[in-house]
């Protein structure tokens, strides 16, 4: 008897003594001079890491993917990266004790930190024609010279508003502004009066003065979500706001504002309500917003579709809109192990890792890019707070310190090698493989992967061409196989291609 009380009593000690005696906090401040924590490419970068109390954390490197790049080291006084390519950095400190907590983080959990080395931003004049977008993007970010969308009429007022906007456009950007809040809001169980109407213009009308001719203005924040969408009066008054609108920048002396209406979700039923109203007829261009809440499938899987069945629903009712996606994201899981998604409700969403974000941003844009949406605004820029379990804090290029993640690497290497380039159409490779087409005179980009993943070599994609460059989604190099084969999988890659030049003497064809 007394010997079977022993042996418990053994264990429970043999426990403490391997557990810690007390948890701690562990500070952590990380020294990076590099403006946006972007480096230089050609060589390694440094910083250092501050930890209190020392050598309570180990560190290592991996890449966008999710690889270790390092073995756990103990840290050092200057860390230095693996590699001076381009491409996506993420130093991960690891409590040294189970029971301590970093910043952020629960008792024994990794923390990331995210770097990039990408190349020197070439000065960039503002791109009308440029597909890219981010919302709430930093103007004077110089890694992406994209189009904004930071500003609405509350924001700014009227008296500083061309100089908001010409501020963006010093940094090389065009900044997409949203009419929304009052006067534009309206009770939709009742028609509009003359008086609110004219308050209406009113407003909008210094606004609309002070802006580029032909600027673009959206109308509205995804009404189609609001509790007056279903109201007797909801349509009707949508069309008199519209053309109070078109009245106002007719009287401000800029008659080719372009009006947006905005649609978000991927359900048919908004589109095709909004194509039997008049109000279509009365905008230029139709946004869809398309989240696919709750579970965000793989673009492959549904946006193609989507689309198309958008476009056939317009087209049935005489309506051939320019189709823009004025805001998409997805969102990182905050909060591995626990309930992620909104607590208000109870409603679970499941977010991406940062390298499955990485990859969703790519092939939704390279897929909607191929069915010629006009312009895609990334959401978001930056995480709206630290909170770990309320999903809409998680949708950041950047993480709430600021600090990269794989998405912002992977946003800017889609921009620095399709900015300008045509869509051509898509490749059936066999397999699941297909590989996507963009070209400029002499040069075509191919930006290739296997959906369901199943690894494979693939060929040469133009028989005669000459490949110049393979990069992954963060625009790290990738070797090619030495019979010229690459290797594909369900990470997109790409493959920058040149006709082969002509033998001297050879027709030109």
């Amino acid at each position: 008897m007394r010997a079977r009380l022993w042996k418990p009593a053994l264990a429970v000690l043999a426990g403490l003594a391997a557990a810690p005696l007390w948890a701690a906090r562990i500070d952590v401040s990380v020294h990076d001079d590099a403006p946006y924590h972007v480096h230089p490419p050609g060589q390694p970068f440094s910083l250092r890491v501050d930890v209190a109390p020392p050598g309570a954390v180990t560190y290592h490197w991996r890449d966008g993917h999710g690889t270790a790049l390092t073995p756990p080291s103990p840290l050092a006084p200057a860390i230095a990266s693996p590699s001076g390519e381009v491409g996506y950095y993420g130093l991960v400190l690891t409590p040294v004790r189970p029971g301590d907590a970093l910043p952020g983080a629960r008792p024994g959990e990794a923390r990331e930190y995210g770097f990039a080395i990408l190349p020197p931003p070439a000065p960039v004049g503002p791109d009308p024609a440029s597909r890219f977008g981010v919302v709430h993007a930093d103007p004077a970010d110089p890694y992406l010279p994209v189009w904004t969308k930071t500003l609405t009429w509350r924001t700014t007022g009227a008296r500083w508003w061309a100089y908001e906007l010409d501020k963006r456009l010093g940094h090389g950007k065009r900044e997409l502004p949203i009419v929304s809040g009052g006067p534009w809001d309206s009770d939709d169980t009742r028609a509009l009066t003359a008086a609110e109407l004219e308050s209406l213009a009113e407003r909008v009308r210094p606004y609309f003065a002070a802006s580029p001719p032909g600027a673009h203005w959206e109308a509205g924040i995804e009404e189609n979500l609001d509790a007056d969408y279903g109201a007797a009066h909801y349509w009707p008054n949508l069309e008199a706001r519209l053309r109070t609108l078109r009245g106002a920048a007719r009287e401000a002396g800029n008659p080719g504002i372009r009006l947006i209406y905005q649609i978000a979700g991927v359900q048919r039923r908004d589109t095709q309500r909004f194509a039997r109203s008049g109000a279509a007829r009365l905008v230029d261009v139709l946004s869809l917003h398309p989240y696919a809440w709750p579970d965000f499938p793989a673009p492959e899987e549904w946006l193609a579709p989507f689309i198309d069945d958008t476009r056939a629903t317009l087209a049935s009712h005489a309506l051939d809109l320019p189709l823009w996606f004025t805001e998409v994201g997805v969102p990182h899981h905050g909060n591995p192990g626990g309930f992620f998604g909104y607590p208000a409700t109870g409603a679970r969403v499941r977010g991406k890792s940062p390298g499955a974000a990485a990859q969703y941003l790519v092939k939704l844009h390279v897929i909607a890019l191929q069915r010629n949406v006009g312009k895609i605004f990334w959401y978001n820029y930056r995480d709206r707070a630290a909170g770990r379990e309320q999903a809409e804090n998680h949708f950041g290029l950047r993480d709430h310190a600021g600090f990269p993640r794989p998405t912002y690497v992977a946003h800017h290497n889609l921009h620095r090698r399709l900015q300008g380039l045509e869509a051509r159409g898509e490749l059936d490779l066999g397999g699941g493989a297909r590989a996507y087409r963009f070209s400029a005179t002499g040069r075509d980009v191919f930006v290739v992967w296997v959906y369901p993943v199943a690894p494979r070599a693939l060929p040469l994609l133009q028989p005669g061409a000459e490949i110049v460059e393979v990069v992954d989604s963060f625009g790290t190099p990738v070797a090619s196989a030495g019979d010229g084969t690459l290797q594909i999988g369900g990470d997109a890659l790409f493959v920058v291609t040149r006709p082969a030049p002509q033998s001297a003497g050879a027709p030109a064809r």
